[in-house]
């Protein structure tokens, strides 16, 4: 019945736009001028299911990567990853509006660590393709993004900055699932490069692990098999009660125990970051330096540190 429903505003919405139904990739079709407007729940129908039955959109979006590379990359895969995303996307952009910045499909968006390119493709209705940007420092992660015709203008970055853009060149930065991992020495390294790269009155959003986290990967230790993707999650802060008490003295919260493979050691683990050490490390960096913990919306589970320049 859902999709019943979505089938036909999908063809009112051609209709309106004058777009035929079998119009493939030789006609110039932008998402962000057909679908702009759409409702989240639509959106993530076109995403997910829709994707997998209606031709048009199956050749206006880039191709999904196999079930078992998503689960490596976010440990999830096909419908729940896109809402996970998508919840991410709607956090975002309640934030957006509470900080009066006004969303145009000519601002320029940076996806900061795509990896397969989930976040980018939930943007994909908000802004224009040649405005959009992403990049991770994982070769695999570029080739499987080029690989299913993300439309964006995919690099490869460092593990530490500069990153290879002009100064003040983003209006909006996005970094899921990133900082979460990085060491205290990472972190803010690239919290100082979005502030070079975010233009004044621009954005970021980023997420990192909260205290629960903490507790979580207690849990996941003492449940027996832990799946693959989660083994350095379950690894990390075995001692709890010491990482519980640094975190609540506002001390940034480490473990480089759960690495992200070759060319991540040392740098990339388990964080938990306090919404105190992120005020007083960046205070007087950002205009706006807040976090929105994850239990005020539980999208997603990690918090979302929200900065303006």
């Amino acid at each position: 019945m859902r999709d019943d429903k979505f089938e036909r505003e999908l063809r009112q919405i051609l209709a309106a736009h004058n777009v035929r139904k079998d119009a493939g990739e030789g006609e110039a079709i932008e998402l962000v001028d057909l679908l702009r407007a759409s409702s989240d729940e639509f959106w993530l129908w076109c995403l997910s299911e829709g994707f997998q039955s209606n031709a048009l959109l199956k050749s206006l979006l880039p191709d999904l990567p196999d079930e078992s590379t998503q689960e490596r990359f976010t440990g999830q895969s096909g419908r729940e990853t896109l809402e996970q995303a998508m919840g991410f996307k709607s956090v975002c952009l309640k934030e957006i509006n509470e900080l009066e910045f006004s969303v145009s499909p000519n601002n320029r968006f940076l996806d900061f660590g795509c990896g397969w390119g989930r976040i980018t493709r939930v943007f994909l209705n908000t802004f224009k393709p040649g405005n959009i940007f992403a990049v991770d420092v994982l070769d695999e992660a570029v080739e499987t993004c080029n690989k299913c015709r993300v439309p964006a203008q995919i690099s490869r970055t460092p593990s530490i900055p500069p990153i290879d853009f002009s100064d003040e060149f983003f209006d909006v930065i996005v970094s899921y699932s990133v900082f979460s991992h990085l060491s205290e020495e990472y972190f803010v390294a690239w919290m100082n490069e979005f502030r070079r790269l975010l233009r004044r009155g621009g954005v970021a959003f980023l997420t990192t692990r909260p205290r629960e986290a903490i507790e979580w990967f207690k849990e996941l230790r003492e449940a027996g098999e832990v799946p693959e993707y989660a083994r350095g999650a379950a690894n990390s802060f075995v001692d709890w009660e010491a990482a519980f008490a640094a975190y609540d003295s506002g001390n940034f919260c480490f473990d480089p125990e759960g690495s992200g493979g070759e060319g991540l050691t040392g740098f990339y683990g388990e964080s938990c970051v306090p919404q105190s050490f992120v005020e007083r490390t960046f205070g007087n960096v950002f205009e706006v330096t807040k976090m929105v913990n994850f239990s005020e919306h539980y999208l997603f589970d990690q918090n979302l540190i929200v900065l303006k320049k």
